[in-house]
């Protein structure tokens, strides 16, 4: 997608000549950009016309709720250092903002996270003096009125191992994971599960263990598998016995047989939070050190509260 007034895509033209030329014949990449649209009936028609949408994150992307089912969406995640506001844009332990409407939708949605080199400016400063550069020009370098240029491979790359992987079969969610580098997160993604035997829940208590591919496990973290998802329901029992209890045995050849078999589910594959670096200049200084989060405001707020409670018993104490 490309936007005329801001967040102006500078190298689209060049992305757009690479991919014709990479994917000739299997696909037609295309610019759409809906300022130049007359008419919302046009809109709707442009994107119910698309298989992908790329585009950098904000309102332009809201519109991909108008393509076609089981349509896809790179949300692109602007480069947003410590020291400035917007780092909700580059969220990848959750949907972002925006990604919510594509959250538990029939859209496959995800996410690329951009980087310093994305950003056209202070390009020749040392990088100890590239944050008084960038505040010097602050209203321009927010991320909602910068423009921006993304990696040809990476949109390529994206095409290639993820949109016309797998057309015209079903795509299982390990491979889609494999396929993508580390920059890139899973937001909302259909793609086939192994059935296997897990425990299921009514609230918060254990029912009983089925068969299925209708578990909420992350079948591909192999921790998570390893204690969650069982090859046989003796297994499944051995580990959660009060699932077993007072339930009738159901046939265990019965309940295979009567799966309804892998087909697409939905899958969602965040980061960890934790595993966030927060990268400041060209040299890749962290203000975050790798494996630790600062404090969120909710926990500074909890820990006032607390020390208020202390202050006011010792008040009374005395």
């Amino acid at each position: 997608t490309q936007t005329t007034y801001r967040r102006a895509w500078l190298n689209l033209d060049e992305i757009l000549e690479a991919c014709n030329k990479a994917f000739f014949g299997r696909a037609i990449c295309v610019e759409v950009n809906v300022e130049k649209t007359s008419s919302p009936f046009e809109q709707l028609m442009l994107h119910r016309s698309l298989d992908a949408m790329i585009g950098v994150h904000g309102a332009q992307l809201t519109q991909a709720v108008l393509l076609p089912e089981n349509a896809h969406i790179l949300e692109i995640l602007p480069w947003v250092p410590g020291y400035i506001r917007g780092k909700w844009v580059q969220t990848t332990d959750g949907p972002t903002p925006l990604g919510v409407i594509f959250h538990n939708s029939d859209l496959n949605h995800v996410g690329y996270s951009l980087d310093r080199s994305s950003v056209p400016m202070c390009e020749l400063v040392r990088p100890d003096n590239e944050q008084h550069c960038f505040m010097k020009s602050r209203r321009k370098f927010l991320w909602e009125n910068r423009d921006f240029v993304v990696e040809t491979d990476a949109v390529l790359h994206y095409i290639e191992k993820f949109v016309l992987f797998g057309r015209g079969k079903e795509r299982s969610c390990e491979e889609l994971k494999e396929r993508m580098p580390e920059r890139f997160v899973l937001y909302n993604i259909w793609c086939s599960k192994p059935e296997a035997w897990y425990v299921s829940y009514f609230g918060e208590e254990l029912t009983s263990c089925i068969y299925g591919t209708d578990y909420h496990i992350d079948h591909t973290d192999e921790y998570a598998k390893s204690k969650h998802l069982f090859d046989s329901r003796g297994d499944c029992c051995a580990a959660f016995p009060t699932s077993c209890q007072g339930k009738l045995e159901h046939d265990e050849k019965e309940q295979q047989m009567t799966s309804s078999g892998n087909g697409l589910k939905l899958f969602h594959n965040y980061h960890e939070k934790n595993l966030a670096v927060e990268t400041t200049s060209r040299g890749g200084d962290s203000n975050v050190e790798k494996g630790k989060t600062s404090k969120t405001d909710k926990e500074k707020a909890r820990e006032r509260r607390r020390k208020r409670r202390r202050k006011q018993e010792q008040n009374t104490n005395s």
